[in-house]
């Protein structure tokens, strides 16, 4: 079924304001559900398919936690690389970083491609 992509946006622009305001996000999701309906093109087809529409709502992609999560990734990296760096120039002990990495020194050692170095 075709419906209108302006009504569906400001279905999912109605479900993030409700999601500030309400304690849930299922009670964001029936609010802006409840909304919906109202309109001509959505409302029959959210009628029909509430209960698939609310799931999706709620299963919907989460841009903020992904960049969180990828920011949070390239700062483990970075630690991970400085630790490496460190231990390479003998500023730190490799058993040290390697602990410091919560990594054994073999770990440490096979990520940081040091396993054939002597490291102090």
């Amino acid at each position: 079924m075709e419906y209108n992509r302006r009504e569906y946006a400001e279905f999912v622009s109605d479900f993030r304001k409700f999601k500030a305001e309400c304690e849930t996000e299922t009670g964001a999701a029936e609010r802006a559900m409840r909304l919906a309906i109202e309109r001509p093109t959505l409302g029959t087809f959210f009628k029909k398919q509430k209960g698939d529409v609310v799931a999706m709502l709620l299963t919907e992609f989460n841009q903020e936690v992904y960049d969180a999560n990828r920011r949070e990734e390239g700062r483990l990296e970075g630690e991970l690389l400085t630790l490496f760096k460190l231990a390479y120039k003998g500023l730190l002990s490799v058993d040290d970083a390697a602990k410091e990495a919560g990594l054994t020194v073999e770990a440490f050692k096979e990520k940081a491609g040091l396993e054939g170095y002597l490291l102090l």
